[in-house]
């Protein structure tokens, strides 16, 4: 008995019937899995001080209200879920405002890597929330989501088809200018 309702094959087989014309096809260029995988780990590295900074403005805000003189470890007296939301909630937020605003992240920029609806268009904030549950559930399964774009034809992942977006390659532009 399969674990969702409907298989991934129908969804595959759904998303690439509706995703774009041969004309755009044709011309589309996908980003390879090593690519996507560098474009993540380079907004990890840049996150990490966006957290660092969210949770130290928790911290002054919880002693600002507990004071300065309360006794043990003022981040233990901050709850768990409230913790986990604020930096759940942080990440949310961090890729959103990107994906939503231009379709890339500064990661993504570095890598000429385009998030853009199956129309083509900037997306939504739906798609973006839809985008990064599917992520959690493209790695929560041991990264099959991920490598999902190794079997499909136009690189598209779980979270991908999930979101109803795609990721785009752009081209090279010659950033050396004539100086004559």
């Amino acid at each position: 008995m399969p674990l969702l309702p409907i298989s991934l094959i129908e969804i595959d087989e759904f998303c690439i019937s509706k995703m774009c014309d041969k004309e755009d096809s044709e011309k589309t260029s996908y980003p390879s899995l090593s690519r996507c995988l560098l474009a993540i780990i380079y907004d990890s590295i840049l996150l990490i001080p966006v957290l660092m900074t969210t949770s130290l403005i928790t911290l002054l805000f919880c002693a600002a209200i507990s004071g300065l003189n309360s006794e043990g470890n003022l981040a233990m007296q901050i709850p768990v879920f409230l913790r986990q939301l604020i930096i759940a909630l942080t990440i949310f937020f961090f890729f959103s405002w990107f994906w939503i605003k231009n379709g890339q992240t500064l990661g993504m920029q570095a890598w000429r890597i385009k998030l853009v609806s199956t129309n083509g268009k900037n997306i939504s904030l739906k798609q973006a929330s839809m985008r990064l549950v599917g992520a959690v559930i493209s790695a929560g399964f041991f990264g099959l989501g991920y490598l999902w774009v190794l079997l499909e034809a136009k690189n598209h992942s779980w979270h991908d088809l999930i979101s109803k977006t795609r990721l785009i390659l752009l081209p090279k532009t010659d950033s050396r200018k004539s100086s004559n």
